[in-house]
Formats: structure tokens, C-alpha cells, sequence
């Protein structure tokens, strides 16, 4: 499960709909006492006392379906209920503020390689997306497909899936990488 960093204007549609799923299930998860890993890193985690950090993304979240003409939404979360819990959330955003500059840079890579360099958020493509430019322009216009992969499962196992781009497999494990459309055709 994650949360972007990014303003969730620059979702696609797709992110923007898994990132209200995944705010929903942190939000059991946290409430019935299970802990997750921080978002802005360190050794921080997450839990109970974060509910109002976790119902401000679900509030940002639905702001942007409703922008978006993503009607229906029958989800709602309760409000956030104690002004300490209030307070303490954005004390730790303001104590977070270069993390959550670094991981936005990140964030937009990522989605940099999975749209396949091409923009996907609502509106024009922010200027933020400059350096995600030069650095597709400066390797090949391409992913290198140097960063942490997964294993795959079921009729895929045996391959892995490049985790930067999501949009390669290979034999495991070294294999070439082949598009990941042609794995899944050649699976069935």
C-alpha cells in the first residue's frame, strides 16, 4: 500500500482510484492497531494516533475524483474528532517538509515510467516535471530497468517485473526484459 507525495492532480486516473482504495484500508488497518511504515521515511510509523493524517489524504483524494467527474462515492470516513491529533499531523508535516520534497521528486519518476513519458495527471504537465525530462532524455528515453523488481506469481512465476516502470518481465534471473503485454500474452 502507498500514499503519493505528489499533488494528486498529477494522478492519472487509475493512481488517483488505487490511492482511495489503499486510504480505505490503511484506515481499518491503523484502527484496529496495525502499524505501517511512515510515509515520509525514517523510522517513524504509523498508527492509531494518524487517523487524522490518513482522513486529510482520503478528503484531498475525493476532492480530486470529484474534480474529475468521478461521481458516487459512497465511502465517506469520519472527520477528524480532536484538535491535538490535528495539531500533532501538521507539526509533523512541517517537520517533514525536505523528505516530502525528495519523495515527490521520486514519485514523479516513477510515474514519469509508468505513463512511458508521457503525462497523465488532470490539466498541463507541471513544470516539476522538468528534471523527469531531461533524466528519460539524458538514459535513452527509456527505463533502465535498475531498480528493485518483484517476483511474479501464478502462471508468471519464474519472472520478474521491473518495479520503476511496472511495464517489463523477465526470465528470472537475468533474463532479457520483454514488454510485459507480450509475457502476459504468451502466458495464457
Amino acid at each position: 500500500m502507498r500514499i503519493w507525495t505528489v499533488p494528486y492532480v498529477e494522478l492519472d486516473n487509475q493512481r488517483l482510484l488505487g490511492q482511495h482504495r489503499e486510504v480505505h484500508m490503511l484506515i481499518g488497518f491503523v484502527s484496529q492497531g496495525g502499524i505501517w511504515a511512515d510515509p515520509f521515511g525514517g523510522d517513524n510509523r504509523l498508527d492509531v494516533s494518524d487517523l487524522p493524517y490518513l482522513r486529510w489524504v482520503h478528503e484531498l483524494t475525493v476532492q480530486e475524483m470529484l474534480l474529475r467527474d468521478m461521481r458516487g462515492h459512497q465511502t465517506p470516513v469520519a472527520p477528524v474528532g480532536f484538535r491535538a491529533e490535528e495539531e500533532r499531523f501538521m507539526d509533523r508535516l512541517i517537520l517533514h517538509q525536505n523528505r516530502i520534497g525528495e519523495q515527490q521528486m521520486r514519485d514523479r519518476w516513477l510515474l514519469w515510467l509508468r505513463w512511458g513519458a508521457e503525462y497523465k495527471g488532470r490539466g498541463d504537465i507541471p513544470s516539476q516535471y522538468a528534471d523527469c525530462i531531461s533524466r528519460w532524455v539524458a538514459q535513452g528515453e527509456q527505463c533502465l530497468h535498475d531498480g528493485p523488481v518483484e517476483d511474479l506469481e501464478g502462471k508468471r512465476k519464474g519472472q520478474q517485473t521491473c518495479l520503476l516502470c511496472k511495464r517489463v518481465a523477465r526470465e528470472k534471473p537475468s533474463g532479457d526484459w520483454f514488454p510485459l503485454e507480450y509475457g502476459q500474452k504468451h502466458l495464457q
